[in-house]
């Protein structure tokens, strides 16, 4: 299944009577990575006798993992490509999309955004 972000609708069309963001997030990640696990693996079924692997290296996202090592008993790697989750007085505080402020009064916000999220999350252990 080809899907990316110009397609997703018309391959997914129920999608459409999602209105929220997060509910068209929700949908996305049950529907374009979870449900589509059974099939990876059968494709991991297929290459098996060609290839005999001992040890598979895939990336986070792929939900055939748990299934390859449990149904074929081979170890797996996983890895992911994230963002740096670090934080600077130079820039606006990490997860909230914005980009960094040259002005004086956007560094202002920018830190006292910082400042509240850094006593919010601690507040309720977050961080």
């Amino acid at each position: 299944m080809e899907v990316n972000g110009d397609n997703v609708n018309e391959v997914f069309p129920e999608r459409i009577n999602h209105n929220s963001q997060i509910a068209k997030l929700r949908f996305d990640i049950i529907n374009i990575f979870i449900l589509r696990g059974p099939e990876y693996f059968e494709d991991v079924q297929e290459i098996y006798p060609e290839f005999p692997f001992e040890l598979m290296i895939a990336d986070a996202m792929f939900t055939a993992i748990p299934m390859v090592k449990e149904c074929r008993n081979i170890p797996v790697i996983t890895i992911g490509i994230m963002p740096l989750t670090e934080t600077s007085k130079d820039i606006p505080p990490m997860g909230l999309g914005m980009a960094p402020s040259y002005s004086f009064l956007g560094k202002l916000k920018q830190r006292a955004l910082r400042f509240l999220l850094t006593r919010f999350c601690s507040s309720i252990h977050i961080m």
